[in-house]
């Protein structure tokens, strides 16, 4: 068993909209565009195959938000943020050969808690 920290960072592309109740002309949207994780990792080694558990780490984004108008084509508005959160993961990799490996990872952002 081995422990170990990891930083990574990401491009994305992870896009939401909806038509705004009080104004059916015009669309809300959120776009994240990165992201990245900074995790403690706890790792078992068998073999060929690798397990870990990420655990204690913290996420951080960059999200876009916008409200646009429909009829006319055109955005009304836009703003971004840079939100920290917590992550929580895991993951298998396994070794094909001396040079090649494959893997598979899963990681949990935690949404910030409304009071």
């Amino acid at each position: 068993m081995a422990y170990g920290i990891e930083a990574e960072g990401n491009w994305a592309d992870f896009r939401g909209s909806n038509v705004s109740a009080s104004m059916p002309n015009d669309s809300i949207g959120t776009n994240t565009d990165s992201y990245g994780l900074l995790t403690g990792h706890i790792v078992y080694a068998y073999n060929t195959v690798l397990l870990y558990a990420k655990e204690g780490g913290a996420a951080v984004t960059h999200n876009t938000y916008y409200v646009d108008t429909a009829s006319a084509g055109t955005e009304n508005a836009n703003d971004f943020d840079v939100r920290w959160r917590s992550a929580l993961g895991a993951g298998a990799e396994f070794r094909l050969n001396p040079q090649w490996s494959a893997g598979i990872e899963y990681n949990h952002l935690f949404e910030e808690q409304q009071c």
